[in-house]
This record gives structure tokens, sequence and C-alpha cells, in this order.
């Protein structure tokens, strides 16, 4: 099982060397300039890793990321971290669905691995998907998408 570190050295890799110039920059998406100690804070207390401003109509952008390597290739989903109840802290057992206040979900499976050993072989991304979250959220509340907790 993978540890909250482990996922974001991950993904702050991906961010940088794939998700910016194939995916951020196509879309005419310019990352804001906020300080690491902001983006942590975002991160941590509302589920948003960056945001980004819209070129198109000078608008910003919450975004939370999720990439995974290419094993998860086969699967055509994508997920939203619900729990972690392995952490030690009881208090960080709900995960970003709980505290998520980002716009969008830019969810890509990479064309490798996610060792950091391996890391500078990924080139692109098998696919990937921008998710408008207000929209999944607005469905939740109204019921035409409903949750049901399963423990296995």
């Amino acid at each position: 099982m993978t540890n909250y570190s482990d996922d974001r050295s991950f993904t702050d890799y991906v961010h940088h060397k794939l998700a910016i110039p194939l995916i951020y920059q196509k879309l005419g998406w310019q990352q804001a300039q906020v300080p690491a100690y902001e983006l942590q804070q975002l991160d941590l207390n509302q589920g948003v890793d960056y945001i980004f401003t819209n070129l198109r109509n000078n608008r910003p952008i919450k975004v939370q990321e999720r990439f995974r390597e290419v094993s998860y290739q086969k699967y055509s989903d994508c997920t939203l971290r619900y729990r972690r109840d392995q952490n030690a802290d009881p208090r960080k057992h709900k995960s970003e669905f709980f505290k998520i206040n980002a716009d969008c979900l830019v969810y890509g499976i990479t064309n490798g691995y996610k060792t950091p050993d391996k890391r500078e072989q990924l080139t692109g991304f098998v696919k990937f998907a921008v998710i408008n979250l207000r929209v999944l959220f607005q469905k939740i509340d109204n019921n035409q998408i409903q949750l049901k907790e399963t423990r296995f």
C-alpha cells in the first residue's frame, strides 16, 4: 500500500513533466504562482493541488490531480480517494472526497511506472480525463448518483 508522500512525489513529478505540457497548455490553462505553504494548506484542507487561470476567460480553476502508473491502464474508471484507514492519525482517515473544494479533477494513467528509478522513462499518458467536480457533486447532492459505503 502506498503512502501520502509517495503518491505526492509521483503526482508532482507527473504534474511538471507531463501534465503541464500535455494537458494544461493545450487547454489554455496557466498555473498560478501560489506560495508552496499556501498550496500545501489548500491540499491538506480543501483537496486542491494547484490553481490555474483559464486564459480564455481569465477565471481561476482549482485542480485536484490524480495520476496512476501504466499498470492501471486496463481500468476505465477514475478514483477520488475516500478513506486512508491505515493512517495513524484518526483525523486523517477521511480523505480528499470529504474535503475537496476543487473545480475539477485531472486524472491520468501514465505510460510508465511510479517508482523513482523508473520515472525518467515517462513520456506521456495512456489516457487522461478532466472531470468537472461541480457537476459530479451536484449530481450526488440531487441523488442522481448515490454513494453506499461497503466494508470489505
